[in-house]
Order: structure tokens, then sequence, then C-alpha cells
């Protein structure tokens, strides 16, 4: 299997800049979406359901508070919020692993590689990591669904 690390550190060192960036926001922005989010993942966290003071919530976004309840059942609140934020970042940064992958299955040089791997998280939209939105967990979710169907159609088994 060919080495993943050139990837790895551009997901770590990402990760890392992300992570001190987003942790700098210690509050709520889109209040209502973000105070959801938080309340699902410390439920998740506490009783493994999606529930909202004590009633069980037929939500469909579930993946993020998934990801996000750890921290809230690990760091006490408020230290929580700005833990989750730094989250963020390395949850999103982890989008560089499968961009790789994707151009590799291209055969595309090393340096294209790469290139697409840092592109994967030097993008507008890694300011979502300042907001507990569901965007920071989706978007690396959705492309390593793409590079795991990629790979599906082209060796069935």
């Amino acid at each position: 299997m060919r080495s993943l690390a050139p990837s790895a550190a551009i997901a770590a060192a990402a990760a890392v800049v992300l992570a001190a960036l987003a942790t700098r926001v210690g509050d709520w922005a889109v209040m209502t979406d973000e105070l959801l989010y938080q309340r699902l993942a410390i439920s998740i966290g506490e009783t493994g359901l999606p529930r909202l003071r004590g009633e069980f919530v037929d939500v469909y976004a579930l993946l993020y508070p998934f990801v996000l309840s750890p921290v809230f059942a690990i760091v006490d609140m408020p230290d929580a919020v700005v833990v989750a934020h730094g989250w963020n970042g390395v949850v999103f940064a982890s989008s560089a692993i499968p961009a790789y992958l994707l151009a590799r299955t291209l055969d595309l040089s090393q340096a294209a590689r790469l290139l697409a791997a840092a592109f994967a998280v030097v993008i507008p939209w890694s300011v979502i990591g300042g907001f507990l939105m569901t965007e920071n967990a989706a978007y690396p979710a959705s492309l390593w669904a793409a590079y795991l169907i990629q790979r599906a159609a082209t060796r069935p088994g």
C-alpha cells in the first residue's frame, strides 16, 4: 500500500492551524443551530440517543452531533464550546486525506496530489470551523463518500 504520510502531514498541519484559529471563538454566532447541535451532542454523549429536554427528537442531521459528542462528554462547559471549535478544525482538516486519495486514483503526480490535499483544506469554507455547524463534518464525509464510491466502482468485489 502506498504511503499516506504526505496527506497525513498536510491534514495534521491544517488541523493545528484550523484548530488554533477556531478556538479563538468562545461563543455562538448562529445561536439556534449551534445550540441545537450542542444539545444533541450532549444528549448523545450521555444517553446515546438524540434527546432535547428529555424527549426523543426525530432529527436527521446526526452525524455532526455524533462527532461532537465525545467533546461534550469529556470536557465541562463552558470550556467544551471552545474545545468543540478546535475539534471542528481537526475534523475539517481531515478532508485532506480523501482528497489526496482521490487524486492518487487519477494517477496524478505527487505534486498534484499534495496540491489537491492542500486545496481541500485551504478554501474559504474552512472559516466554518468557527461555527458549531454540520458543515464541519459533512465536508470531509462527502469527500470520503466520493472516494469510496470511486473505489467501489473501479474495484468491485
